[in-house]
């Protein structure tokens, strides 16, 4: 089952756009697995809201940051305080690359950093299901 957005005779490339259920449910899915991710490290962290949010690599860079607010995707914030990073990874590399001193942050970074495995989480599932749904 699907719901046409737009007949092929209104679309710029006369194909006709539609949405299904399975589109629904990945954007469900894709939207809880962060925003659990976002509450489960805000927690550890001892933290209300994240002073900065931001997203990284290919998947933000086709979002809308006050329309994964209201999506839920991420928590309500000023917009200012999410910034689309594009390919971060790529720009990394080049910079380690091309100075040893950015190889050397990365790797004191690395030490600072805690896994938090969410996966052992009692808490993790019911959370994750709770959230799949969209607010309104």
């Amino acid at each position: 089952m699907h719901y046409i957005l737009a007949p092929k005779e209104d679309s710029s490339d006369s194909k006709q756009v539609f949405i299904s259920q399975k589109d629904i449910r990945s954007v469900q899915l894709g939207k809880s697995a962060l925003i659990t991710g976002i509450d489960f490290l805000l927690k550890e962290a001892g933290l209300d809201c994240p002073e900065k949010i931001i997203i990284a690599g290919a998947f933000g860079t086709f979002l809308d940051k006050d329309d994964m607010m209201t999506l839920g995707m991420i928590p309500a914030m000023d917009p200012a305080r999410v910034e689309i990073a594009g390919n971060s990874a790529g720009a990394g590399a080049i910079m380690v690359l091309c100075a040893n001193t950015y190889l050397e942050k990365a790797i004191q970074l690395a030490d600072k950093i805690k896994i938090i495995d969410l996966a052992c989480n009692q808490d993790f599932q019911e959370v994750f299901v709770n959230k799949l749904n969209f607010s309104v």
